[in-house]
């Protein structure tokens, strides 16, 4: 069966696998634009109760293993119906979804303390980021949202759209003011040496593979490694990167959770490009890629030449989009 049959029958089914506590809930198929990978098909479970979090199952990977890991329709059904259940116990005790961390986020003033920035691609998502406010850096776009943490540590995002910036009745300007300085404090910053980041990720080991890291190779991030390739954008932290490495750097964006810095005079940027084109396609997820185009700042002239798509061209929409410069900000960042 085709992808739109094989969602249309998982609803349909979906309900004669849940236990009959949740007999009650409604199935319903929508689409969600995310970045990189386009539209996507979620399975909503609506609870008979108003404003209970009703959980969303994105079928892509689903249909995926049923078309390519040959994997029965209903053995499918089953996992999904179990993913559904916990989805439905979590919002019961409390531990749901946004909806149920922030039943109010069109309202200015209970959002506002929750908005972050983030970052992810612009050649990827040129449609998408029509929709949404933001600014462009070259072939990585600044984007903004809610973000919250739920009673499990579990980090909860909701991207905001040009719709709901609008139905809070701020300008651009204004959010990215509150979001850049809402991030600083949730979401310090931190730059520190490859080796270091891989010995905390991997531990103690007799034969460590740290010594195999590159040296001057940094990776710069914040402190919960989660939407820290935004912290590029924070306030000082090119100039501060720019002033401890006097013969400037390249900025290989690893993932949306972080990019990594690396000494001009250590590597050629093609070089440098085909590597991070080849991670991409091999070893990143693919809604985690944030680019395939290396950035060069020049200490000397404190200027930036960002990574771009040469063939890429931007929608009207977007034109207006990109800063003049990057943004000159407050010295005292911490690295």
């Amino acid at each position: 069966m085709d992808y739109k049959e094989f969602c249309e029958h998982i609803k349909d089914e979906i309900k004669g696998f849940l236990p009959e506590q949740y007999a009650a809930y409604d199935t319903q198929l929508h689409t969600v634009s995310k970045p990189n990978v386009g539209e996507q098909v979620g399975l909503t479970f609506v609870p008979p109760i108003s404003g209970t979090p009703a959980p969303v199952i994105y079928l892509e990977p689903y249909y995926d293993a049923y078309l390519n890991r040959g994997m029965s329709v209903g053995r499918l059904i089953t996992q999904i119906a179990d993913t559904a259940v916990k989805g439905i116990e979590r919002g019961r005790s409390g531990v749901g979804g946004m909806l149920g961390l922030v039943p109010d986020m069109a309202d200015w003033n209970k959002v506002k303390d929750k908005v972050t920035v983030r970052v992810i691609g612009v050649s990827r998502n040129t449609e998408l980021l029509k929709e949404i406010p933001c600014r462009l850096f070259g072939d990585i776009a600044l984007i903004y949202q809610v973000s919250v943490k739920a009673p499990d540590d579990t980090l909860m995002t909701v991207r905001i759209t040009n719709n709901l910036m609008e139905q809070y009745g701020i300008l651009e300007p204004q959010l990215y003011d509150t979001a850049m300085e809402n991030s600083q404090r949730l979401q310090k910053v931190t730059c520190r040496p490859m080796g270091e980041v891989i010995g905390d990720l991997l531990g103690p080991m007799d034969d460590p593979i740290i010594d195999e890291a590159p040296a001057k190779l940094y990776v710069l991030s914040n402190e919960t490694l989660q939407f820290g390739a935004a912290a590029l954008f924070y306030p000082g932290v090119i100039e501060k990167i720019g002033n401890s490495i006097p013969e400037g750097f390249y900025i290989l964006p690893s993932s949306i959770h972080e990019v990594l810095i690396l000494p001009k005079n250590q590597g050629e940027k093609a070089m440098l490009e085909n590597m991070v084109q080849e991670i991409n396609e091999t070893q990143v997820a693919p809604d985690e890629v944030l680019s395939d185009f290396v950035s060069e700042y020049d200490a000397r002239t404190r200027t930036m030449e960002w990574g771009r798509d040469p063939n890429l061209t931007l929608p009207e929409q977007l034109k207006d989009k990109t800063p003049d410069r990057t943004p000159m900000l407050p010295k005292d960042v911490i690295l």
